[in-house]
């Protein structure tokens, strides 16, 4: 392939080449010039078609279609939807995978936490659908229960894990700690990560941008 049979399909540029990266919100635009016969689709981190805005892009019409993902396991539990979408699994076998210690089973402790006031409950109680995880992760109780894990765990190589941008600001300027989020250029985001690798710094927070990708496999 050259360069100048590359396109690039998404908010900031749109042009149509022999092959096409675009974004699934973009490929999934039932009217879009993406509604023609492909000889190829290729489908990363295909475990997100099942979703309602990703399986748009199931429907598209090619001769071949690979799905690519290092994680075929959802939490709705419908990754049988991925294959009847897509096609047949090939080359993956994650009992093996976990019998031979290529993926880990992490222990996971859950913790609940009280809400701070009465106020911060009511308004939980009042609200519905989306809004109730808002409330609820900006539970101020939440705050001196992170300071005391950090604190238990402060030799321990840490990465604290947030939902929304405001949550995560307020973190990094509690406890003094790298907020790594959508809107952190990326050369300032591999720098952190590198140092973080490197041991010179040994907690950091991270946005959403964290759930794949993220290639830091000595946390601890």
């Amino acid at each position: 392939l050259t360069e100048d049979q590359i396109g690039e399909y998404h908010g900031g540029e749109k042009e149509m080449k022999d092959i096409t990266i675009a974004t699934y919100h973009m490929a999934g635009d039932k009217t879009g010039p993406f509604r023609k016969e492909w000889g190829l689709i290729i489908f990363d981190e295909v475990h997100h078609i099942p979703s309602k805005l990703f399986r748009k892009t199931a429907s598209l019409q090619s001769t071949r279609r690979i799905g690519l993902s290092a994680s075929p396991v959802r939490e709705d539990s419908k990754e049988r939807e991925i294959f009847a979408l897509i096609g047949r699994e090939i080359g993956g076998d994650w009992a093996r995978f976990f019998d031979q210690d290529y993926v880990l089973k992490p222990d996971v402790d859950i913790h609940f936490v009280d809400w701070e006031s009465d106020y911060h409950r009511m308004k939980y109680q009042k609200a519905s659908g989306f809004e109730k995880a808002i409330i609820a992760s900006k539970n101020p109780a939440k705050m001196p229960m992170i300071g005391e894990f950090l604190d238990e765990y402060e030799d321990s190589k840490t990465i604290v894990f947030c939902d929304w941008i405001e949550q995560g600001e307020k973190l990094a300027e509690e406890f003094d700690l790298p907020f790594i989020n959508g809107e952190t250029d990326y050369d300032e985001r591999e720098e952190y990560f590198e140092r973080y690798r490197e041991g010179e710094i040994d907690t950091v927070i991270v946005s959403r941008i964290g759930d794949e990708g993220l290639d830091l496999p000595d946390a601890e």
